[in-house]
């Protein structure tokens, strides 16, 4: 979220992406309702006979869009707030079983939650004409361990870092 908010051009956030929603990583083929995915399988798995379940569902819990497309987590109850817990009807697809520990009741007074961070990204950018319309230039380019770039107005700099590794990198210049 920081390296897209920090970029040029207009800034998105993918639904639940706010509150750090997950993938739902579906086991069963019964949890999808992607066509694509659906066929794909039955294609693949049962007429073909080219692919064994398990890899075609390990294959799904990587690139099946219904992964992301799980209803959003309002709270903690049984369908994570998007349907009343005693509503005769459920959601058209499984609620990610994390819905207890994500959810955007936990997160909205949490000062530490990935939806406060995502707050301050938003008004960071909207409070700074240098991330929103300075220059951008790379640093470090080569570097397999950070991505580094600055944003640039006629007075002020920011420079972002981010570090895609556990171990503690230099600052580059």
């Amino acid at each position: 979220g920081m390296v897209l908010h920090m970029h040029r051009g207009t800034p998105y956030i993918y639904e639940g992406e706010e509150l750090g929603m997950t993938n739902a990583h579906f086991t069963k083929l019964e949890q999808y309702r992607d066509l694509e995915a659906l066929n794909g399988y039955r294609q693949r798995v049962e007429e073909a006979k080219c692919q064994s379940s398990e890899s075609m569902m390990a294959a799904l819990a990587l690139i099946g869009r219904d992964n992301a497309r799980t209803p959003m987590q309002w709270d903690a109850s049984k369908y994570a707030g998007f349907t009343a817990p005693d509503a005769p009807v459920e959601p058209w697809i499984s609620v990610n079983p994390n819905h207890v520990e994500i959810n955007a009741a936990e997160e909205f007074d949490d000062p530490d939650s990935v939806y406060t961070f995502y707050k301050k990204l938003i008004a960071m950018r909207h409070n700074s004409a240098t991330i929103s319309t300075g220059e951008w230039h790379l640093l470090a380019a080569d570097s397999d361990q950070v991505y580094a770039f600055t944003r640039t107005n006629v007075d002020d700099t920011s420079l972002v870092v981010v570090n895609h590794t556990d171990r503690t990198a230099a600052r580059p210049s």
